[in-house]
């Protein structure tokens, strides 16, 4: 049996059963329909190890354990952990009990002293500060656990208690990782890619597919939303030095369009404070001025190494590197690093951008639809 704790999740209060059962009903997606016990803010799953590495992508976890299920009698505690202990064969070992049903009648540190003087009567030392193994034993309402090793899960809150959002995937190393720190916060991402390569088996082979399904470990099934750039390109041709914010401005547009459609509560950006030309405060401000949409962005305090660090710990950095024609990279090469409002509204007319809009979005298509 396998016993999940969630942290955050006991700080909600009166709302506590709705994360809880979010929780489980990501876990059963995740794993398969297995049984699933709570009790006294433990989550019992009636499966094997084998599926500790799948539980270790469910946000909402804090840790796992593989328990020893005991029933609540301490000689039996004392029998099942000295059991353990002749297995494991310690120079030096410690309890840590946690009586979560205080109905018991012994407290925590009563239950570890006479368990561990049992162990000690056949000459296993017991040795509180510098142990080679601890023990823990956890007393419920229906039974005791037994564990020796809590294996940390990804944190967070459970995919979907927070909302669906809508994220610009760009194919670099930033729009992924950041999409991944706004799911760990409860929320259902769907992506919106703007592609330039001009036929499908190119785009179904290139790495955004990938990357996608390396982030539904964690996410869950998502919805890929697929626009292409070809009539913004074909009408700014002769537009250089601030293409750059009109095509950001093009993009969060759609986004704010396709959010309004598709009932998407907010956009997710991959943006980091001052990375590149684009990401300057002022070019920020100026280009999101005026859209009736939330826009998150998880990494604006990232450094480049903090994002590539976790890139490769959620493991869509050996993806985001990979070649792919990336729209942004293909826009402007000397980008300005700012624009006033009143320039960037008079490009909006001059080049006409709610046509082009239009006509991208009557293009709009999914993954599975192209």
């Amino acid at each position: 049996m396998l016993l999940v704790r969630y942290a955050e999740i006991g700080l909600k209060g009166k709302n506590r059963a709705k994360f809880e059962n979010k929780l489980i009903q990501n876990i059963k997606e995740k794993i398969g329909d297995v049984k699933i016990e709570k009790e006294l803010c433990s989550i019992l799953i009636d499966t094997d190890s084998s599926k500790i590495p799948l539980l270790k992508e469910v946000f909402g976890i804090a840790w796992i354990a593989d328990v020893k299920v005991c029933p609540r009698d301490l000689e039996e505690l004392k029998s099942k952990v000295l059991e353990l202990i002749k297995s494991k064969n310690p120079k030096t070992f410690k309890i840590t009990t946690n009586r979560a049903d205080k109905s018991f009648p012994m407290n925590s540190v009563e239950i570890s002293r006479e368990i561990g003087k049992s162990c000690e009567s056949q000459n296993y030392k017991v040795d509180l500060k510098n142990y080679e193994l601890e023990i823990f034993i956890d007393v419920l309402k229906n039974r005791a656990l037994i564990y020796t090793e809590k294996i940390q899960g990804p944190g967070g809150l459970p995919v979907g208690v927070s909302g669906k959002v809508l994220c610009l995937l760009s194919g670099g190393i930033d729009s992924p990782v950041a999409a991944w720190l706004i799911a760990k916060r409860g929320a259902k991402v769907d992506f919106l890619h703007f592609y330039s390569v001009r036929n499908k088996e190119e785009l179904e082979q290139s790495k955004i597919p990938k990357i996608v399904a390396q982030l539904e470990k964690y996410l869950g099934k998502s919805t890929l939303w697929l626009i292409p750039i070809w009539d913004f390109q074909l009408a700014t041709l002769n537009l250089e030095q601030y293409e750059l914010q009109l095509f950001r401005r093009f993009m969060l547009k759609v986004a704010e369009r396709l959010a309004k459609e598709k009932g998407y509560d907010a956009i997710v950006l991959g943006d980091s404070l001052a990375q590149v030309a684009s990401q300057t405060i002022s070019n920020l401000t100026v280009v999101e001025k005026g859209l009736n949409v939330t826009i998150f962005r998880p990494l604006i305090g990232f450094d480049k190494k903090e994002t590539i660090e976790l890139a490769k710990r959620i493991g869509t950095y050996e993806l985001s590197i990979q070649p792919y024609k990336d729209c942004c990279a293909l826009i402007a090469k000397k980008p300005k690093t700012s624009i006033s409002l009143e320039k960037l509204q008079e490009l909006e007319k001059e080049y006409k951008l709610d046509d082009i809009i239009n006509s991208s979005l009557e293009k709009l298509k999914s993954l599975q639809n192209l």
